[in-house]
């Protein structure tokens, strides 16, 4: 499908000149912007995680990491678990991120030198027993 970038394609985080933003946030300055966008992110991920029966009965709790790609037409794009600390937490985060992809929210993407890029964005996700 269209989720076919080669890896020479997108780019680090670090390696941009301005990271996606959500487009509710495009009126900020540019100190807010970052700000806004990772609050506006997160809240929608984290209002949908449910925390995993089997990691609440094992008492499991950390930082779950993943990647994802926002592409240059400011979809998501590609999710990749890359730390997961088991009992379904993974599993969980990538379940959210995924319905989020299929809502196609178009942020601003990425620009390296003026230019749309693709950018990979890790993202830790803490699970917390209270």
């Amino acid at each position: 499908g269209s989720d076919s970038l080669t890896t020479a394609e997108v780019f680090q985080s670090e390696n941009v000149d301005q990271m996606p933003i959500h487009p509710d946030c495009q009126e900020l300055d540019s100190e807010e912007l970052g700000k806004c966008t990772d609050i506006k992110f997160l809240n929608a991920l984290y209002r949908r995680i449910k925390y995993p029966a089997a990691a609440r009965e094992k008492s499991i709790k950390g930082t779950v990491l993943v990647t994802y790609i926002r592409k240059t037409n400011g979809l998501m794009g590609k999710i990749t678990l890359v730390n997961d600390i088991g009992g379904g937490c993974g599993l969980e985060v990538v379940r959210c991120l995924n319905i989020m992809k299929e809502e196609k929210i178009n942020w601003i993407p990425a620009t390296k030198e003026g230019v749309p890029v693709n950018v990979e964005i890790e993202l830790p996700v803490q699970f917390r027993l209270e």
